[in-house]
């Protein structure tokens, strides 16, 4: 029993170090978003002195453009506290004390039994990677464009053709088959598009929009199957700051998505709605559905499970929406269709 006893100190003793010396910024944090302990990394990865973070708000540590969507995120892990990463596929970043900002992978855990009185953070800074990552996205963003600006001009001449030789012709077959020349250049534009947005520097053109105006605008300009029923419920919505025309952009290839994965009919639902100083925007079908493999690789760039396209509609999606301080999650079930939610600051 003594010799139990003894051991207790050390194990304590051990811990301690281990939370010391670990090479990621551990930090405990309390259910009112107060820091209760840090580490030596936490220090050394944040510029400071240890005992200066006790009893801070977490919200220190985090850039104050996306303090309002933590907030959220806070809530929400609370209602479900268990250990995952935090805002698992999206792009976080954490502050400094002299206000520069790194990118960082964040794992939360409860502890403290089942209260969950406390939670522990896991930061770690992912510098280096995102620069290696972003040289290989260079890379890519010059093949891009070179290959997208050499497919558009001979798919310009390629339509022009078909279309004076359906002014010359009255033969139906010829007619039929110059409409598909048609359609399939057209299907090959859109992948043109999908590759330059894909290659280009995302600069949003910013504005106060209204979304609502946006999602009816976007479906309009849709062609939607008889067999499909389309329902709208728009919330009362405060205008958001975002670039117009290319969040209807993102609306329609989702839209465009949704009509696609269900061939035999069923119902397409969107809908607004506003909470925690944030706008979102849910875009729900009832079809196919996408499976767990896929769901996986879902907004990963060039990667697709369809005949047609590169798989970059919903990588450009992603990154847009993120772009303006936004996020975008998809839900979906084999056979009971799709939801895709998205937010963004109002």
């Amino acid at each position: 029993m003594d010799k139990r006893k003894r051991s207790i100190p050390q194990n304590e003793k051990t811990l301690r170090q281990i939370f010391d010396f670990a090479p990621d910024a551990i930090i405990t944090v309390k259910e009112d978003g107060r820091i209760s302990r840090a580490n030596l990394q936490t220090g050394l990865m944040f510029g400071y002195r240890r005992n200066e973070l006790a009893g801070s708000q977490v919200e220190l540590l985090i850039p104050e453009r996306f303090r309002q969507r933590h907030l959220l995120h806070w809530r929400r892990y609370y209602e479900d506290p268990r250990t995952r990463p935090m805002g698992s596929g999206l792009q976080l970043f954490a502050r400094r004390k002299d206000g520069s900002e790194f990118p960082a992978d964040i794992m939360l855990s409860p502890i403290g039994g089942e209260a969950h009185a406390e939670v522990i953070a896991i930061v770690r800074d992912i510098t280096e990677r995102k620069r290696l990552e972003d040289e290989k996205l260079q890379l890519m963003n010059l093949v891009g464009r070179s290959v997208a600006h050499d497919l558009r001009n001979p798919l310009t001449a390629i339509r022009s053709a078909a279309y004076n030789l359906r002014e010359d012709s009255a033969t139906e077959h010829l007619n039929r088959m110059l409409e598909l020349i048609d359609s399939n250049v057209e299907a090959a534009d859109k992948i043109v598009m999908n590759l330059m947005d894909f290659a280009s520097e995302m600069k949003p053109s910013m504005g106060d929009v209204d979304v609502n105006s946006a999602i009816q605008e976007t479906l309009r300009a849709i062609v939607v199957p008889r067999n499909v029923k389309v329902t709208m419920r728009l919330g009362r919505i405060p205008r958001a700051k975002i670039d117009r025309d290319r969040l209807k952009r993102v609306l329609g290839n989702l839209c465009a998505n949704a009509l696609e994965s269900m061939p035999d009919g069923g119902r397409l639902t969107l809908s607004s709605s506003a909470a925690n100083g944030l706008v979102g925007i849910t875009i729900k079908d009832t079809g196919m559905g996408i499976s767990k493999e896929s769901m996986k690789k879902l907004m990963t760039p060039f990667f697709t499970s369809k005949a047609k396209g590169m798989g970059l509609g919903l990588a450009i999606s992603k990154r847009f929406i993120e772009s303006q301080g936004g996020t975008i999650s998809i839900k979906s079930r084999t056979g009971k269709g799709t939801t895709v939610e998205i937010e963004l600051p109002a």
